[in-house]
């Protein structure tokens, strides 16, 4: 009797124009979404190596014209550039915004190695592009709520509610039907995304686990709105109350909730203005200019190594331990802002429960390799770099050294690690999705238990 009512359920969704506007304009915004995402992410991809090819091609002329004259290490420069997520096509977040080069070379510090990103709340980042992300957490929901709004409601007022209950079938086993002939149908539209994007190339081979894991949470999140539409049916009588009350938990889920935690993480979690970060910088570097000359001399006396040859002095000697005192006096002003980023973000973990759809953005984003702890690792792994390149540069510089053509061959470079999808997080996820989704089946099932059909 269930494949019964599943397949009366289909036919009827076959036949209704509603169905299938709905059905063709999700399938257009996927199709949309996931050529935009591919095109992106294509497009980050060639950005990355065309980054990296032009540091080694910058190397590799100097090392030619180290033969002759030497190589300078004040020209000696490369970059390092992340590259894009495993899924970004999928889910971009804040991917689009975030830093994803660096210039390494003995000019920069570790404040001004991602430019003004470090300058600005993310909470002005949270735009993002039309992608797969956005199609699950806004536009599916909306097509599973005009696909299941009158679940109970229209049999109730055309008055066969009463007739199909004559056949074997208890009226929660008659919306456990209807429920599946829709889950079916997700589930159906689900996989042909993921065939579509294999077949596209937006699935590298050692990124399957991670699709995976992106679908179960987009299905968790399409189950978990179909629960909503089960529950709103054991209670509402009529189809415009049944869409009434689904709209407005929509809103509430997907809008109004989000944008609260938006405005509470920024005023409760506020990070460094720009204008104390600038005008700490400027103070640091006008006190650094006037005591170059004690800064050097201080170098020296620190590093009487450096001194070997007998030359204490000269500009670049003088500007770059200058540059050191710079980023002595600013780096108790990086680590608080860094700290209030990792503050905002544990915020928004503790209290992303709060909302079905800021639960699923932030595991879909995640799985996708486009979230701020990915970049969180890649900013830690160029400061890195760049704490290298200067442990290599600085002792040539002070004792006056060109670069040999062998030199360029043992200059560090870049790697970035790819951290992996926390379990823990993961696990959270499905818990968040699935148990309200349980719930509410629950407490609609003991409400229909008790449904007197003659009331």
């Amino acid at each position: 009797m269930i494949l019964t009512v599943m397949r009366h359920e289909w036919r009827l969704m076959r036949r209704s124009p509603v169905s299938w506007w709905a059905a063709g304009l999700l399938l257009a915004a996927t199709a949309y979404a996931l050529a935009g995402g591919l095109a992106w992410q294509q497009e980050r991809a060639d950005e990355a190596v065309a980054i990296a090819e032009t540091g080694a091609s910058m190397l590799a002329e100097q090392r030619a014209s180290a033969a002759e004259d030497g190589g300078a290490v004040s020209q000696a420069r490369t970059y390092a550039a992340l590259p894009p997520g495993p899924l970004a096509a999928f889910s971009v977040g804040l991917a689009d915004l975030l830093p994803k080069h660096a210039e390494i070379s003995i000019w920069r510090r570790p404040d001004t190695l991602f430019g003004r990103y470090q300058l600005e709340s993310p909470l002005s980042l949270l735009a993002g592009r039309f992608d797969l992300g956005f199609v699950v957490l806004y536009l599916l929901p909306l097509f599973i709520l005009a696909l299941s709004y009158d679940l109970l409601a229209a049999e109730r007022e055309g008055g066969r509610l009463s007739l199909v209950l004559t056949q074997p079938l208890s009226l929660p086993g008659l919306l456990a039907a209807k429920l599946l002939a829709r889950l079916v149908l997700l589930t159906a539209f689900l996989a042909v995304v993921a065939a579509a994007a294999a077949l596209a190339g937006a699935v590298p081979a050692l990124a399957w686990p991670r699709l995976i894991g992106w679908l179960a949470v987009a299905w968790l999140y399409g189950a978990l709105w179909l629960a909503v539409c089960a529950l709103v049916a054991a209670f509402a009588r009529r189809s415009e109350t049944c869409a009434a009350t689904l709209a407005a938990i929509w809103l509430i889920a997907v809008l109004v909730i989000p944008g609260l935690l938006e405005a509470a993480v920024g005023t409760l979690r506020p990070v460094p203005s720009r204008l104390e970060y600038v005008t700490a910088m400027r103070a640091a570097s006008s006190e650094a200019s006037q005591a170059s000359s004690e800064l050097l001399a201080q170098y020296y006396h620190e590093h009487p190594e450096l001194a070997a040859n007998g030359e204490q002095g000269g500009f670049l000697p003088a500007y770059y331990a200058s540059e050191r005192d710079v980023e002595r006096r600013l780096e108790p002003l990086l680590a608080d802002f860094e700290q209030r980023l990792v503050s905002q973000q544990a915020w928004v973990e503790r209290w992303r429960f709060a909302s079905p759809a800021v639960l699923a953005q932030e595991a879909l984003i995640e799985l996708a390799g486009s979230s701020q702890r990915r970049h969180r690792q890649f900013q830690h792994d160029a400061r890195a770099f760049l704490a290298d390149w200067h442990a290599e540069m600085s002792p040539r510089i002070f004792l006056g050294q060109q670069l040999a053509p062998a030199d360029y061959d043992g200059l560090p470079s870049f790697g970035f690690s790819e951290p992996a999808v926390s379990r823990q997080h993961f696990a959270g996820t499905v818990a968040g999705l699935t148990l309200p989704a349980l719930l509410a089946l629950v407490v609609a099932y003991r409400r229909l238990d008790r449904f007197e059909v003659a009331s």
